[in-house]
């Protein structure tokens, strides 16, 4: 099982920035290896369950703890970094509601155990994943000239 959030769309005002967080299946994606009857040549089949809820992640960095925002997961304050909260505030601003993963939400970070078990299924939900977004921060007058 892994968590992935939803995010609110800005629907009036400036009000906490709100997601919704919902545990799914991981369906781990099978390889299913058919030899030839040729030495050494083999075929690769990539099956999928139909259960599969489809999601998209996020690679991101973390940057510093301060400054930082408090948001709302499932009615609870939750508090983000700032680059992390720059892309979810992105993302209400444009009115995205598609599933998605983040490791600083999705994984309880003050559980070692479970933690460590969810740092073991990262390559799983980025393999799994219908798209992942790359988030370097806000654009500034830089941005173009490395584009």
């Amino acid at each position: 099982m892994i968590r992935i959030i939803s995010v609110s769309p800005l629907l009036s005002g400036l009000g906490l920035l709100q997601l919704t967080l919902q545990s799914v299946p991981l369906v781990q994606r099978k390889s299913i290896a058919l030899e030839n009857s040729e030495p050494v040549t083999s075929t690769t089949i990539q099956t999928q369950e139909d259960t599969q809820v489809r999601y998209k992640t996020l690679s991101y960095t973390w940057g510093p703890e301060t400054p930082s925002h408090v948001i709302l997961v499932n009615g609870c304050e939750f508090t983000v970094r700032e680059n992390l909260y720059g892309f979810l505030d992105c993302c209400r601003r444009r009115a995205w509601s598609y599933p998605l993963w983040v490791d600083q939400i999705c994984i309880n970070q003050n559980d070692v155990k479970e933690r460590n078990s969810q740092v073991s299924m990262m390559e799983d939900i980025y393999t799994n994943a219908n798209e992942t977004f790359v988030w370097l921060g806000y654009a500034d007058e830089q941005s173009d000239r490395v584009m």
